[in-house]
């Protein structure tokens, strides 16, 4: 017997039998508005993903579609198709229906984020991508392509898997490692990004610090002009050097005994210089 325990504070239960459901969809009015074929439609589609095991199947961890856990899941997953430039819009962990994550079986989508679409990663045909992470950062899944992917809940993944004890070699494994490998992948790109878009939004005080800088700039060129003026004006005042005219006297004094000095016997005299050597012997 199955029971159901509340997991939020209020809750209501319909109550739905097979016989009112299949009464309910054989009216006229059903069958006119479409109801009856859209519902048809779906229990045709749950049928064909039973048939066919996606989406584990379709992730590429040699997940068989005979396995009970693997027809569970595909069961109770919601398919989701998407034409080229579709968005998709990833569901909050905090949401009543809780935490969600995606499959993507075929096609090729770009995860972006911030107003202008920044794109943080591309998504291939297998990939899994949790979608409260991309909720987090406000991050849509734009379709390059036309996709086929589908939405499972955390629960009924769990739900499934709990049916039995997976082995060392089961698929289980390989899905955690690829969702883990995901989850790290995606983390750093999105907190890369969101940071570039941080950073290039305005500064609150960004109006206070262009003025600052404006007004520094037109001080510092007062600043320099008016330095420039001054030491122009203080140059010409500086008084010349003049030489002493008993210092000129004594200089022509020295010069003119300078050739007496270069005739004295035995000595070389330098008359630019001071530097007196003995003469070589010739012999």
């Amino acid at each position: 017997m199955a029971t159901v325990q509340v997991g939020t504070e209020k809750v209501r239960l319909l109550l739905l039998p097979h016989l009112a459901m299949k009464q309910a969809l054989a009216t006229a009015a059903a069958k006119s508005e479409g109801i009856t074929d859209a519902f048809e439609k779906l229990v045709a589609g749950r049928r064909e993903q039973v048939e066919r095991g996606v989406p584990l199947c379709a992730m590429g961890i040699l997940a068989q579609k005979s396995d009970v856990r693997v027809r569970a899941i595909a069961l109770l997953a919601e398919r989701v198709d998407l034409e080229t430039g579709e968005e998709w819009a990833p569901i909050a962990d905090a949401e009543p229906s809780g935490p969600f994550f995606g499959v993507l079986a075929a096609g090729r989508v770009m995860v972006e984020i911030g107003p202008d679409r920044h794109i943080v990663l591309q998504l291939t045909a297998g990939a899994i991508f949790p979608e409260g992470l991309l909720a987090t950062y406000g991050a849509v899944c734009r379709a390059e392509t036309n996709c086929e992917a589908y939405r499972v809940r955390w629960h009924d993944f769990y739900m499934a898997v709990g049916l039995s004890i997976p082995a060392a070699n089961d698929w289980f494994w390989k899905f955690r490692v690829q969702e883990k490998g995901t989850v790290e992948r995606l983390t750093r790109r999105l907190q890369s990004v969101q940071g570039l878009l941080d950073v290039s939004l305005p500064h609150a005080k960004d109006v206070e610090i262009k003025a600052w800088k404006d007004q520094r700039g037109r001080r510092m060129s007062q600043a320099k002009r008016s330095e420039s003026h001054v030491l122009f004006e203080a140059l010409p005042r500086a008084p010349l050097p003049l030489l002493d005219p008993a210092a000129k006297k004594s200089l022509s004094e020295l010069k003119s005994r300078m050739p007496d000095w270069e005739a004295q016997t035995g000595l070389l005299a330098y008359s630019g210089g001071r530097l007196l050597l003995p003469k070589l012997d010739e012999k």
